[in-house]
């Protein structure tokens, strides 16, 4: 419960103020307290007490007014750009209150944020109050809320930060690309409205499989809410995941596609099996169909693999070989399996059947596969229970839905047999009732159970013939008071625009309920409802909006006369979210190649569209590319913020990452929700409802949060908060506990079996791994035409239609064009289902060309003609030469010369409603994509076809790189001459140069620098690995004019937070240990490390000289008269030391500690010049290390001191060098073959 803060009025009189105390005292004492003996004295002591203050009051003291309340329910999460609507409620007041609301508190890049306003509210009455946020940072903010004279009160509550306040949806032309292809894209910029977002401009970026960024679009902005562009690929580009990265308001959102050399499928394969049997009934058909994209059946033979999927956790698990048929197909095929007699299966669980499915075609040999599977069951139907809330409510009732239908969702009819349903309030089994009911046509039937308001549990058992079920059990919701209101929705199928019918029940009396509906993480409606008198049961309506879609959360609640806030939640799932639309028409709809193609398009007035066609083969291959509806729904259950659902912890992209994976682990619960008859979610207690609704509640009232212990059968237990998972009649499996769920029930456990290693005949096998849907990837074929056929962006005028006109690519294929329409008044629309246009002819010609060849690689090209006209034909199939290439012969002649031929001609016989096949040897000369052109002319028809061949060198590809180092800081150009080293025998025309440019010395190496900003934490070692690289970030974006203030803010904060933790890890001498006073001796090198790190930080903080001064004091008292540094103390960490924990290295190290905090004090002198001999004596010795000569060149140099240039010199002299690389590494001891770690690299190994 919200504390209210009620501050004092010097207007009222003493005794009211009094009175109204002890009132308020009363009302919560009554609640809380149960035994009436101590109601009964308390009531003797307040009444005395009453009765003494009336009587002081004066004339007309004696008048008891009704106690005042307010609530106010508002969003608990605050964003920046939006609208904040909260809602107050007066109860009790004789006249209108002012209530002046203000959401503000400290940004973290620094100031103060304030907005503010007031909203004059009548009794018994609701309104909204809107506050325009304005574009603020991450912070800590609150709303406040303060009543006026007529009643004083002050509240507040701390609100989470969201940086999402829009959304951005991003479509590319495909989901898979070759190299060389165009990537188009579109980004669509909207508010959480659906509408196009004012925002002025966005940052775009693309990174390769590799993560790196190959193309930047910075502060571009979008026409009405969408940008547009492309990208075209090279020859040789990175293959894998790519990704388009947009960046929005301090959001991030992405979008990746496949880069990839992959061969188009020419026809689609799906496969039909029943998707459920039973054991006793295990006979069942496949059937295989496959079709050419155009739409022709596949002439072919079809491979079907069928094998149970095992869901255990043992390691080599025995299995029977896959059971394999073999069939004809022309189009289609059909064969019968047995599932229980072919794969011996015994009637313990129920277990999934997968199929695997590759079509061979005729014609080419060209393969593809698909997949499907079934579920076989003990039995041929099932019982299941959707409950109406996850908590009862005592004494209202209870409604649940038992549905007995088929496992394919059919329902069950027989007017036969009763369902048996078990059930009683308490967890003895012993004590539940039976009742029976008959079989209804839909398979459903309502329960209705009255829970009595001492019930502590529901369980509910069911049974139909010889299944029995058993279910989980029902919890009660609590309250102290024991007061309940349940609220159920009454309208079917609700949609957008229609009218929502609520009925709520209360276990008591009402005189009024106040509602509100939030959506999208916003108060949309809030409004007051007046019952009659003496009624428990209230009706109302209120219009669904698009606002309010997909989910809109409810909150019914009122004030109980004993000062409780009675709640109760619901979440309605609202269809019609998407207020636009776009119809897509194509006519004709069935062309031959070249034809122009009439596009219509309808949408809302003037509204934006954007228009796409692609080939339906690159759909077959992958999906993903286009914008669907259910995108945008997942997107609009980002603005929630529900715990039930959506957790959130944090702000920015994190926060945005973490909220898509929930929402990608709620999506079976949501589509559960959906298919339920009715679905709400119940609350455990008051506080919950608000929760659950992603909504906090400021009020004088009670509101009850939490009952962690109640007495149950004479003991104490921990009452749950949701839904127990207890079964009647069946233990519960500990979690994690290795199980199968079979027919009934719940899952029920078994024990882990274990092969011995190597045994058996099936030591080694595993389980076929499973298929993905889709059409296998051959990562090897031709470089086909443009398979983007529109994309493209126009106004649609205002009489909401458009036609466009474009002929289609020369290809015998289907496009599939889908489209999006973007309004500021109706927002966002999408195409229901594709358009297909159909490209086709009945006499053409296909090649099946590989990916790429190599040059002097002697290939056959595949020539497939194809003929559905009425009758047979003979063709002649010509293969043209323009001098790319040669024909190859095959012969025994080691003195034949290759032949300059033009052409080749081959003639062929094509059945009716069928193909032919034909093919031709050529032998690549030249490289890069050379042109394979194919003509077929017969008596009746005629077709020919040019595609692009790949040829890549032969040889191995061998990498040179060079890096060079551009400054324009002193000039405005810059030009070089790089010679580039080739190899003498390189293949020629093999060689090929690309150029990158990164404005950074760094380059890549620091993209998401600001994940290294971490809080200092851990001991005094710990605390300064996290302490110095705050420093270093800070410096480095400083120079660089990257550093926003934000980041500035928040690392200065995490700095203090550090410089205070290291303190404690001070000695008394000012020296510095790990474990501070409890170490004996502070550390020599860690001291020094806090006292130059800490002179670094005094640019950015407030540090003072004696935080500097003594360590360096405790230092110059520890140096030894030959001028070192010795260890008196020890590091843990030995890692931060690098190489310098002991000798030349150390001294080196603490002598740069004083050199650098010179500008601090120059009482040090004399210790410098003592350290810088010993360095200088241990320099011209020659007997060090590697590290040693590094740390002690960077402090001579520090110091300017004669002697840094040997030190230099000798330093270089140790360097390793090959090609342009030029690296240090330290030497092995002797002792560093027992050392696992020795060839680890190291500090000194740098490059």
């Amino acid at each position: 419960m919200y504390r209210s803060l009620d501050s004092c009025d010097d207007s009222v009189p003493p005794e009211d103020k009094l009175l109204d105390i002890i009132t308020k005292i009363w009302n919560i004492l009554k609640i809380k307290l149960k035994m009436k003996i101590v109601r009964r004295v308390l009531t003797v002591f307040l009444v005395v007490i009453v009765t003494t203050v009336s009587r002081g009051g004066g004339p007309g003291a004696g008048a008891e007014s009704p106690p005042m309340y307010y609530t106010v329910v508002a969003p608990d999460v605050v964003r920046p750009n939006s609208d904040y609507d909260v809602a107050i409620t007066m109860v009790g007041t004789s006249q209108p209150v002012t209530v002046t609301l203000d959401v503000g508190g400290n940004r973290d890049s620094g100031g103060f944020y304030s907005e503010n306003t007031f909203v004059s509210v009548e009794p018994y009455i609701t309104r909204i109050a809107k506050l325009n946020i304005k574009d603020i940072g991450p912070g800590s903010y609150n709303l406040t809320v303060r009543g006026d004279s007529t009643f004083t009160f002050l509240n507040s509550t701390a609100l989470k930060f969201m940086q999402k306040s829009r959304s951005v949806l991003i479509q590319s032309d495909k989901a898979i690309y070759k190299p060389g292809h165009k990537v188009h894209f579109r980004v669509l910029v909207l508010t959480s409205h659906l509408k196009p977002s004012d925002l002025s401009s966005i940052d775009i970026y693309m990174k390769d499989g590799d993560g790196n960024r190959v193309k930047e679009w910075n502060r571009v902005e979008p026409v009405r809410g969408v940008y547009s562009d492309e990208l075209e690929l090279s020859t040789q580009p990175v293959l894998g995941d790519w990704e388009i990265v947009v960046k929005a308001s301090g959001q991030e959102f992405t979008k990746q596609f496949t880069v990839a050399e992959y061969v188009l499928p020419k026809f689609e394969v799906t496969v039909e099996v029943p998707p459920h049997v039973t054991f006793k009934d295990s006979k069942f058909p496949v059937t295989v169909r496959a079709k050419y994209t155009y739409g022709r059946p596949v002439k072919g033979e079809a491979t079907i693999s069928m094998y149970p999927r095992f869901v255990s956790d043992v390691l080599q698990p025995v299995y029977d070989p896959p059971v394999h048929k073999v069939i004809k197909i022309d189009g289609k095929g059909t064969t019968e399996f047995d599932a229980v007699a072919d794969l011996s299966l015994n009637e313990d669980y129920e277990r999934q059947i997968l199929f695997d499915v590759v079509v061979k075609e005729d014609l080419t040999g060209r393969e593809q596969n698909s997949t499907s599977s079934l579920w076989v069951h003990r039995h041929k139907y099932k019982l299941e229970l959707d409950k109406t809330s996850e908590f009862f409510k005592p004494g209202l009732k209870y409604t649940a839905f038992l549905r007995l239908v088929h496992h394919d969702g059919i329902p069950v009819t027989d007017k036969t047999n009763k369902i048996k349903v078990r059930y009683g309030y308490s967890y003895d089994e012993n004590e539940y009732v039976e009742e029976q009911y008959p079989v209804s046509d839909n398979g459903v039937i309502e329960l209705n159970f009255y829970p009595p308001v001492n019930a502590t549990t529901l369980g509910i058992e069911g049974e139909y013939l010889d299944v029995k079920e058993w279910f989980s059990t029902v919890s009660p919701a609590v309250s102290p008071s024991n007061s309940f209101i349940q609220a159920i929705l009454r309208t079917r199928d609700p949609m957008v625009n229609e009218d929502v019918e609520i009925e709520v029940n209360s276990t008591s009396e009402l005189t009024h309920l106040t509602y509100q509906v939030l959506g999208r993480g916003d108060v949309i409606l809030a409004n007051s409802v007046q019952v009659p008198r003496g009624e428990r049961t209230a009706r109302f309506r209120f219009l669904a909006t698009s606002l309010m879609a997909p989910t809109a959360h409810l909150v019914v609640q009122y004030i109980s006369p004993e000062g409780e806030v009675i709640a109760d939640g619901l979440d309605i799932e609202l269809a019609g979210a998407l207020q636009n639309y776009v119809k897509i028409d194509a006519y004709p709809n069935d062309v031959e190649p070249g034809a122009s193609v009439g596009i219509t398009v309808e949408s809302k007035p003037n509204s934006y569209v954007g228009l796409m066609g692609i080939d339906q083969s690159v759909i077959l291959l992958k999906k993903g590319n286009d914008i669907t509806e259910e995108n945008v729904l997942d997107e609009l259950r980002t603005y929630d913020s529900t715990p039930g659902k959506l957790k959130i912890r944090g702000s920015g992209v994190d926060v945005e990452r973490r909220r898509r994976r929930s929402l990608r682990r709620a999506n079976y619960a949501l589509r559960r929700s959906r298919r339920s008859l009715f679905w709400w979610p119940g609350s455990f207690t008051a506080k919950e409802t608000f929760n659950k609704a992603g909504a906090v509640i400021l009020t004088n009232a009670l509101v009850h949060e939490h009952t962690p212990w109640r007495t149950r059968g004479g003991s104490r237990m921990m009452i749950p908060t949701k839904a127990d998972t207890y079964q009647v009649g069946r233990p519960i499996p500990k979690p994690g506990t290795p199980g199968y769920k079979p027919d009934i029930g719940p899952r029920v456990p078994y024990s882990r079996g274990r092969r011995p290693g190597l045994a058996g005949p099936f030591a080694f096998s595993r389980l076929p791994s499973q298929v993905i849907h889709r059409p296998r990837v051959h990562f090897s074929d031709s470089n086909i035409p443009t398979t983007t056929w529109l994309f493209s962006n126009f106004t649609i005028g205002y009489q909401g239609k458009h036609t466009v006109s474009k002929a289609v690519p020369d290809t015998i294929t289907s496009w599939v064009i889908t489209g999006f329409s973007l309004d500021s008044v109706y927002g966002l629309g999408l195409s229901e289902s594709p358009t297909k246009v159909k490209v086709f002819r009945p006499f053409f010609v296909s090649l099946d060309l590989p990916y790429s060849v190599m040059r002097g690689e002697s290939l056959s090209i595949p020539v497939v003609v194809f003929n559905y006209m009425s009758k047979p034909v003979q063709a002649e199939v010509t293969l043209e030469n323009s001098g790319q290439f040669e024909f190859a012969d095959f012969s025994n002649d080691v003195n034949d010369q290759p032949k300059l031929e033009l052409f080749r001609k081959k003639r062929i016989t094509i059945p009716s409603n069928s193909g032919a096949t034909t093919s031709f040897m050529i032998t690549p000369k030249e490289l890069g994509y050379i042109d394979i052109k194919v003509q077929a002319k017969s008596p009746l028809a005629g077709d020919a076809v040019v595609r692009k061949l790949l040829v890549k060198p032969e040889g191995e590809t061998q990498y040179r790189n060079k890096a060079i180092f551009v400054d324009l800081r002193s000039k405005d150009s810059f030009s070089t001459n790089i010679t580039l080293d080739i190899p003498v025998n390189f293949v020629s025309d093999s060689e090929y140069v690309e150029v990158s440019a990164v404005g950074n010395l760094l380059g890549a190496s620091l993209q998401n620098l600001d994940k290294l900003i971490q809080i200092p934490f851990g001991c005094g070692e710990q605390n300064m690995l996290n302490f110095v690289p705050n420093i270093v970030i800070l410096d480095y974006l400083t120079n660089s004019k990257q550093l926003s203030k934000a980041i500035e803010t928040k690392t200065k904060r995490f700095l203090n937070l550090g410089f205070q933790q290291e303190l404690t890890y001070k000695h008394k001498n000012n020296s510095y240990s790990a474990f501070g006073t409890a170490d004996p001796s502070g550390s020599t090198w860690l001291t020094a490390f806090v006292a130059k790190s800490f002179k670094q930080a005094r640019h950015y903080i407030d540090i003072d000289d004696s935080a500097i001064i003594g360590p360096l004091e405790w230092l110059a008292d520890n140096q030894a008269s030959n001028g070192s540094f010795p260890e008196v103390g020890a590091v843990s960490h030995k890692e931060m030391q690098g190489g310098a924990s002991q000798g030349l290295a150390l001294t080196a190290y603490v002598i740069t500690a004083f050199i650098e905090t010179q500008t601090v004090t120059n009482r040090f002198r004399n210790t410098i010049n003592k350290g810088m001999d010993y360095i200088h004596r241990q320099i011209r010795s020659g007997d060090v290390d590697t590290y040693s000569v590094a740390v002690a060149s960077y402090a001579l140099h520090s110091a300017n001191h004669p002697s840094k240039d040997a030190a230099f010199e000798l330093l270089e002299s140790r360097a390793k060098t090959k090609d342009d690389m030029k690296w240090w590494s330290r030497e092995n001891g002797s002792d560093d073959s027992k050392n696992p770690n020795a060839l680890l690299p190291n500090s000194i190994d740098v490059r």
